[in-house]
C-alpha cells in the first residue's frame, strides 16, 4: 500500500511594512498584497518608488517650489 504525499506548505510569511493603515480594529493594506503572499509580486514592487520619490521632493525644495506652502521635509537621511 502505498501512502500519498501531502504536499508541503510553505510558512506563510507575514509582511508588516505592507500595512498602509489601522483603523477601528481594522488592517487595511496596500493595493497588491495578495499577490505578494501569492509569490507573483515582490513587496518592493507594490511599495511604490521612494527613490523617485525623494529625488523629486529633492528637486523641488532646491528649486524653492514650495516656498509659498507650509511643508517640512526633512532631508538629512539622503546625506552620506
Amino acid at each position: 500500500m502505498e501512502t500519498l504525499a501531502h504536499p508541503v506548505k510553505k510558512p506563510r510569511r507575514s509582511y508588516p511594512e505592507l500595512i498602509y493603515e489601522r483603523w477601528g480594529g481594522v488592517t487595511y493594506y496596500r493595493k497588491g498584497y495578495s499577490d505578494v503572499l501569492k509569490d507573483r509580486k515582490t513587496p518592493d514592487e507594490i511599495m511604490g518608488a521612494s527613490g523617485l520619490q525623494s529625488f523629486i521632493v529633492s528637486y523641488l525644495n532646491a528649486t524653492g517650489a514650495f516656498q509659498n506652502y507650509a511643508v517640512n521635509v526633512d532631508l538629512s537621511c539622503l546625506q552620506a
